[in-house]
């Protein structure tokens, strides 16, 4: 708890990777994603309560082993592909709400993203509960590239800017364009907002920016062999 305000860690985990089987379950450094996230969230020192949100028994019985609280699976209608994360947030909220658990903040964490600390997570949170007008804060890093260079097809074989046209197309000067920012997978939410306006992000959203060497969503095998390479070379998950 910080400044008297209830904080609720929500654990994103469905088992329906279509990229890697049990993608949460791969492990790097000798433990899995998932044991790795409950760990950073046991650190907290302002989190009071820390719920995975999955459809898998298998990971249900893994998260209560890990530390965390797991009572009951989300309903498949809310665990595809297609779900929306208000709809497994909604489902943790009214879950709690049995328990007379009401949350001010929802900390909404991925196994996916193993290389966030337990600083990252309480900075953040003291950052949102000190700020009354923010309705979120994200944890992002900048992007290498701005979202103004993207381009599309046309024609189904010519290329030309995504976002904007010229006569031209001509390359647009990197030095001239705005800073750009990618999200890195912590959300801190109002809870009083989610209820209100049905919305995670609000349009009051803070900032907490971290390196892009800590940033990676590990969404394919690809991903994951970067992330073990990344961490055998900075070191950011070590056995304590």
């Amino acid at each position: 708890m910080y400044k008297k305000k209830r904080i609720l860690a929500i654990i994103a985990a469905r088992s329906g990777s279509k990229s890697i089987r049990d993608k949460n379950l791969s492990k790097i450094n000798g433990k899995t994603l998932l044991e790795w996230i409950i760990s950073k969230a046991l650190n907290s020192k302002y989190i009071d309560k820390i719920y995975v949100s999955t459809d898998s028994s298998k990971y249900k019985k893994l998260s209560n082993r890990y530390g965390a609280y797991c009572p009951k699976l989300r309903p498949k209608n809310i665990s595809g592909g297609n779900s929306t994360e208000i709809e497994y947030i909604s489902h943790t909220l009214n879950v709690l709400k049995e328990k007379n658990f009401y949350p001010d903040y929802i900390v909404r964490l991925q196994p996916t993203s193993p290389f966030q600390t337990t600083k990252d997570i309480d900075n953040s949170i003291k950052k949102i509960v000190n700020n009354k007008n923010a309705t979120s804060l994200q944890v992002v890093s900048e992007s290498s590239q701005s979202p103004l260079k993207a381009l599309q097809l046309y024609k189904k074989k010519y290329l030309k800017p995504y976002f904007y046209s010229n006569s031209n197309n001509e390359v647009l000067n990197r030095q001239k364009l705005k800073k750009s920012y990618y999200r890195s997978n912590i959300i801190i939410s109002k809870t009083k907002n989610i209820l209100k306006n049905k919305t995670q992000i609000g349009k009051r959203s803070l900032i907490y920016l971290i390196p892009s060497n800590r940033s990676i969503d590990i969404n394919d095998r690809y991903d994951l062999e970067v992330a073990k390479m990344i961490n055998k070379k900075f070191g950011f998950l070590k056995n304590v």
